[in-house]
């Protein structure tokens, strides 16, 4: 019984099927590739951002939130040296009897349009 040769080995038109296939899923990945980027570049703002307000939540519970501390103002603004480019103000009312709301807000430029995003957060005046 003799081997039919012709089914052995790679074949023209296999090496064309495959070549075809790559420059698809190659094509597809440079079109792909710009929006991943921009994805992950909104997450690491999105991430940054709620790093800042959980340190200003905490340093305003930790100033404030003492009864024999400082008076509770009505608003804060500043920025952390850590995180260049990210301002954020904060206004601290009184909803009840020894428990306050902040109301935070978080400014950032991205590509030269300025963009904000609100927090909150309540603490009780011990």
């Amino acid at each position: 019984m003799a081997r039919d040769k012709s089914r052995y080995g790679l074949t023209l038109i296999t090496v064309l099927v495959s070549l075809c296939l790559l420059a698809t899923g190659i094509a597809t990945l440079f079109r792909v590739l710009p929006v991943l980027n921009n994805l992950s570049r909104r997450s690491r703002t999105y991430v940054s951002c709620s790093q800042l307000a959980d340190r200003v939540f905490q340093k305003v519970e930790e100033k404030y939130a003492a009864s024999g501390g400082p008076e509770v103002p009505d608003y804060l603004e500043g920025a952390e040296p850590d995180l260049p480019g990210y301002t954020y103000r904060a206004w601290l009312r009184e909803e009840k009897e020894g428990l306050y709301r902040v109301d935070l807000e978080i400014y950032w430029q991205r590509g030269g349009k300025v963009e904000k995003r609100s927090f909150y957060y309540s603490f009780r005046r011990r």
